[in-house]
């Protein structure tokens, strides 16, 4: 019977080891899945901004070396926002993960202290009891409740951490994201109707390219 339980009980830790990986592969899948979204949205506001000027060189309202200059600046005002942008994830994340691992530590510690207290509650209770084969029967009963238990917070824990991650992802991105729409709809906005760029023609546009970004995300 002691045999039968050991066996039980390292197929069970094999199981639930195999399903947490799982789980955990489908969650790093989804993170990055996440982070190549926030990406293209970066890249397709980066691309309006250099077609925004493009389409003035098109209409006749710059030339060559008008429309070279302007992008020139353009690409030096995206790489400081991407900078920025890479520095605030990179100190932010860092901030969370040390808030997440402190939030783990104590949710798994108060878990084992209760399931501690479950195993000496039935060591106690099954003391004196002469059948050992029901003994052990309750014995791995406890134990399989009590993985599936710590494999359920464990599987909480990490869809929450996810979320916070995928949160803060997504808010930097969009301040990052609205400051490209900034440089576009107010910088290079006033640099063109400085070279005689009509109103008009501007917003007409901003608003293409407003709606679309908007679509985007």
């Amino acid at each position: 019977k002691l045999e039968e339980l050991m066996d039980f009980l390292q197929a069970s830790k094999r199981y639930h080891l195999s399903k947490r990986f799982g789980h955990r592969e489908y969650l790093v899948q989804n993170m990055q899945s996440s982070e190549t979204r926030v990406q293209g949205l970066l890249s397709a506001a980066d691309a309006q901004l250099n077609l925004f000027i493009q389409k003035h060189e098109r209409a006749g309202y710059l030339d060559e070396e008008q429309t070279e200059a302007l992008l020139g600046r353009t690409q030096t005002e995206v790489f400081s926002i991407r900078q920025k942008l890479d520095n605030d994830l990179k100190q932010e994340k860092k901030k969370l993960h040390q808030k997440l691992i402190l939030k783990r530590r104590r949710e798994m510690l108060q878990k084992h202290k209760e399931q501690r207290k479950e195993q000496l509650s039935l060591g106690e209770a099954l003391r004196a009891a002469e059948d050992a084969g029901q003994y052990l029967g309750r014995w791995g009963s406890l134990l399989a409740e009590q993985g599936t238990a710590l494999e359920t917070l464990q599987e909480r824990l990490d869809q929450a951490a996810l979320e916070e991650l995928r949160a803060l992802t997504l808010s930097l991105s969009e301040k990052a994201t609205e400051e490209l729409r900034r440089l576009q709809t107010s910088g290079m906005t006033q640099e063109l109707l400085k070279r005689g760029v009509p109103w008009l023609f501007l917003q007409q546009i901003l608003e293409e390219h407003s709606r679309e970004l908007a679509s985007r995300a």
